[in-house]
């Protein structure tokens, strides 16, 4: 499997009501107090876990940086689940999700909330805040859904009624003024930060705060000012070490970045626990530099030294990976290799899935070691292809059965390869077989389907027969998939926009109505934006002689000054000859006023201009994105005529 991504996208979150509001949840008392213990009861019959048993609920305790998971034991009575929520004396709000499987209800994407109140009634210092904020980084966890405006609205409540949190919570407080569009809090900011450079008491912290947000509103001078102030005022401060760190993360070359690592450490030996933490990065750092070089022997002795058996079995499967082709139509590189990686890999997941550590207190136990088995599972995947290129087919297949179990069938690119050890294996049958079910549930690749097709082929029959076989086939999942997405349409006004696009022409929301307008929001930077672009491709291609439909590709949340964003922009599309129609985004403004955080994302715009569909990122085929795309303008299309929303 392709190297594990170890971070994980946070989007923002949006909650809009409070908690009374979400009918399907009651909470008792209405306004709990810090420390004490709140019943709910949940009905999930207006939900999507309408009628399913086994549900469960996670509460997410808002007490610090990180919001805090709990596990709730459910017990049912008639129709109603009934469950206990402890918090602590620091808790200053909570949310609830409830799920089964992969579907989740989590109050139409707005999150089951309540703040905890003081004992006049009020919510404590920071229940706003910690609402709005904690769900603009973590929501997307949880499948919540955006509004930064929302979020800055509660933020903003909670320091104008609780003034002391602007020092407690200064970074925060800063970043609210940052972001705001008001002439007023601009003004603010810069008479907060010039009073920050100005005292002689400012500690050594806060003036190195003072020039992160000067650097980000790309005032130069008081930034250097503030470096200036920093170094006379504290020449033996923690900015000294800092920058070192900084050097180092800044070395691409092994033998200098090594080198620089020992000097560290030297300098800095690690005593705490914090410190052993940091190094144990450093030590990743200069793994993933020997890993590009291919210097196989330095990753693993610097892979030894992380302390975070997940992190050292991620990058102990990014080589191995490497090695195996990534694919089981290429060559690998050195599958022997790989494989001695691939099952440090595995064996360092085992140990950690028995024995689990650092987990985030964001997870449950459960939560944790299913995502614990996930990881394995993707391992497990890439020394399968290592066994298959190394001519081991039945381990192969072995390993790749259970991780395509472990993935419900889900992952196409297992899928894939499990089809080709599965016809090594167990046959051609057994393999035609399993492409069948594939094929049914709309889970094979193009490769899977021409696999399938020459075994079906083989048995005597003919082309026709063939193409009326998988379209029978593939009409139950498609009839599926539009009945789900026909249940998803929406009906919200597009916010308006007008950009330039590349050739400078402007381009607006307005002049476009009457069209159904696909709107994919994008970044160069963006793997999984770049990842889906082979099927929006063809999806424009399909639609490039109905004058009906229009696609426009935004590029967003670009850094840079505007003449090198314009040219890596143009760069991108020209070397891939894609015929897409790019406007440029360049201050961010229009993928704010769609309230999107994770991208791509996706909108399918009615001839009204009212907003269908909302889609989120990219983890199929591109054959996938063209039959997305193809209902949800269909849809789009038939359902135009009754909007009485738009612009």
């Amino acid at each position: 499997m392709r190297t594990l991504f170890m971070g994980l996208l946070l989007v923002a979150c949006l909650f809009t009501n409070n908690l009374v509001a979400q009918s399907p949840v009651t909470f008792t008392p209405e306004k709990p107090k810090p420390g004490s213990s709140v019943s709910f009861s949940y009905d999930p019959a207006t939900t999507a876990l309408a009628g399913k048993d086994g549900i469960k609920a996670y509460a997410y305790l808002l007490q610090g940086a990180v919001p805090v998971a709990q596990e709730i034991k459910l017990t049912k009575t008639g129709s109603y689940y009934k469950g206990e929520i402890s918090t602590t004396d620091t808790t200053v709000a909570f949310f609830l999700t409830f799920s089964k499987e992969e579907t989740r209800d989590n109050g139409k994407d707005l999150g089951y909330y309540s703040y905890l109140y003081t004992a006049d009634g009020n919510p404590v210092a920071g229940a706003r805040k910690s609402i709005g904020q904690t769900g603009m980084y973590y929501g997307g966890l949880w499948g919540l859904a955006a509004d930064a405006g929302t979020a800055t609205k509660l933020i903003r409540e909670d320091y104008a009624l609780h003034p002391v949190l602007k020092d407690k919570y200064k970074t925060d407080y800063l970043s609210m003024l940052a972001q705001s569009k008001e002439d007023a809090d601009k003004a603010l900011l810069g008479e907060t930060l010039e009073k920050m450079l100005a005292s002689t008491d400012t500690k050594e912290s806060d003036l190195q705060l003072a020039k992160n947000f000067y650097t980000r509103l790309k005032d130069k001078n008081n930034a250097a000012r503030a470096d200036s102030l920093t170094k006379a005022r504290y020449p033996q401060g923690a900015w000294v070490k800092n920058e070192k760190i900084m050097a180092f993360y800044s070395i691409t070359q092994g033998t200098q970045k090594e080198e620089m690592f020992n000097k560290l450490k030297a300098d800095y030996p690690p005593i705490t626990k914090e410190d052993s933490a940091a190094f144990s990065n450093y030590a990743a750092a200069v793994a993933n530099v020997y890993m590009r070089e291919e210097n196989y022997e330095k990753v693993k002795q610097f892979a030894a030294q992380i302390s975070n058996k997940s992190t050292r079995a991620s990058i102990y499967n990014s080589v191995a990976w490497k090695l195996s082709g990534e694919s089981v139509y290429a060559k690998p590189l050195d599958a022997k290799t790989g494989k001695e990686f691939s099952a440090m890999s595995l064996q360092l997941m085992q140990e950690e899935i028995r024995n689990p550590g650092n987990k985030p207190v964001y997870y449950t136990d459960s939560q944790f070691k299913e995502q614990l088995q996930r990881t394995h599972d993707m391992f497990a995947d890439t020394y399968a292809l290592l066994l298959y290129h190394l001519g081991d087919y039945k381990n192969a297949y072995t390993y790749q059965e259970k991780a395509v179990a472990g993935n419900k069938r889900n992952d196409v690119s297992m899928n894939e390869a499990f089809a080709l050890y599965t016809e090594k294996v167990k046959g051609p049958a057994a393999a035609k077989k399993e492409l069948e079910s594939f094929v049914k549930a709309g889970k094979a690749t193009p490769k899977m389907k021409e696999q399938f097709k020459r075994l079906y082929l083989a048995g005597s029959n003919t082309e026709n027969q063939w193409m009326a076989y998988v379209e029978g086939l593939e009409k139950e999942f498609k009839a599926k998939d539009r009945a789900k997405l026909a249940k998803e349409m929406l009906n919200d006004p597009a916010p308006a926009f007008a950009l330039k696009d590349l050739t400078g022409n402007d381009i607006s929301l307005a002049s476009l109505k009457g069209k159904i307008v696909i709107v994919d929001f994008w970044a160069t930077w963006c793997g999984p934006c770049l990842a889906s672009f082979p099927g929006m491709k063809m999806a424009v291609e399909k639609y490039k002689n109905d004058p009906d439909v229009k696609f426009v590709f935004i590029d967003t949340r670009e850094s840079g000054d505007r003449d090198k964003i314009k040219k890596d922009v143009t760069a991108l599309i020209e070397k891939n000859a894609y015929p897409f129609h790019v406007l440029m985004d360049y201050d961010s403004k229009v993928i704010e006023q769609y309230k999107v955080d994770g991208i791509p994302t996706k909108f399918i715009i009615d001839k009204n201009s009212v907003v269908r569909f909302r889609k989120v990122g990219f983890g199929g085929t591109a054959e996938g994105v063209v039959d997305e795309i193809t209902t949800m303008i269909e849809l789009a299309k038939t359902s135009g005529d009754d909007s009485k929303k738009g612009f």
